[in-house]
């Protein structure tokens, strides 16, 4: 069967649009009448039929896995934009997400075989190869935990106090293989917040609680932090509001099994709503690839309004207006 992610992605991009440059793909729908051509752009004519066709099986089933494997791609922190085979993506990201050992070129090779059938099938394929080696650069840093502990954080061994680490460097620095939450007497935490961005996250300092650094993705090891917090510790997770941001966030919660709050939320995007920027970005928001409810409505808010916004952006507009991110949220 084709593979139909290229075209999904330029009937999507024009059913949202109303028009963009010409792509090879619009070629039957202009012979169909849904779509005219005006010299390098293509025009919806018939949006309802453009619809109908994209809710078919085939194209349906086609966009949630491409929404799957996007949505993944993101919460790893992989930079690479699904545009070809995406069944074949979201296997691989899936496969990738899970594993815990050492590789190199020998195991890609294995795991190609395993997921694929063929030892060289990740390595020929452009898209997959891609997606390997970006995981494969970021996993030592996969390793680090960055956190500020505004509260006290004891070594339940008698080893420093992270609230006495970050009072006097700042932050604390962490290896997750040799340092885990359970050395930690966590039972006190009231709040803990994830922030996405480096900046953002050396620039805040809370009244109480905990701050870690997601670094972009959501990593299992974040999400132990989060699963040894206490049941009643609220938990909000500072992101970018774009498609990424919220696939980060959404992921980060099914990984630790906890709900928790995305930032900014509604109420904040509303009141900044004026001097956020327009959706400029590669990938809209996708509902349909989200778990979390009220990710859903934040998704189909941010898509209405055309809105995307960075973590510091709203800290910026924020403090135009007088105000902190403690004060709201606190």
């Amino acid at each position: 069967m084709k593979d139909l992610t290229a075209r999904c992605l330029a009937w999507r991009g024009l059913l949202e649009r109303g028009r963009v440059g010409w792509n090879a793909e619009f070629a039957m729908l202009e012979r169909a009448g849904i779509v005219r051509r005006e010299k390098n752009s293509a025009v919806l004519v018939e949006e309802e039929e453009m619809q109908r066709l994209l809710a078919t099986p085939e194209f349906s089933d086609a966009l949630a896995k491409l929404d799957s494997a996007e949505s993944l791609a993101a919460a790893m922190g992989l930079g690479v934009r699904i545009t070809d085979r995406a069944s074949d993506c979201l296997r691989l990201l899936m496969a990738l997400e899970k594993t815990e050992q050492a590789v190199g070129l020998v195991w890609r090779q294995q795991l190609s075989a395993e997921l694929f059938g063929n030892s060289k099938h990740i390595g020929s394929v452009s898209i997959l190869s891609r997606i390997y080696e970006d995981w494969l650069a970021l996993k030592p840093s996969r390793g680090e935990l960055r956190l500020k502990a505004f509260s006290p954080l004891p070594h339940t061994a008698g080893g420093p106090d992270l609230f006495d680490v970050t009072k006097y460097q700042g932050q604390a620095v962490l290896m997750s293989s040799h340092v885990r939450p359970e050395q930690y007497d966590l039972s006190h935490l009231h709040f803990i917040m994830t922030c996405e961005n480096l900046s953002p996250f050396l620039e805040l300092a809370l009244p109480a609680g905990l701050l870690i650094y997601t670094g972009g993705y959501a990593s299992r090891g974040v999400a132990a932090w989060l699963q040894s917090a206490p049941e009643s510790s609220r938990w909000i997770h500072f992101g970018d509001f774009d498609a990424d941001g919220l696939a980060i966030f959404d992921r980060l919660s099914a990984t630790a099994e906890r709900d928790g709050e995305f930032f900014p939320n509604r109420e904040t995007l509303e009141f900044l709503k004026a001097d956020l920027p327009t959706w400029q970005g590669a990938r809209s928001f996708r509902e349909d690839a989200l778990r979390n409810d009220r990710l859903k409505d934040l998704a189909r808010w941010g898509r209405r309004h055309k809105l995307q916004a960075e973590q510091e952006q709203v800290l910026y507009q924020l403090r135009k207006r007088g105000m902190n991110l403690e004060g709201v949220l606190f």
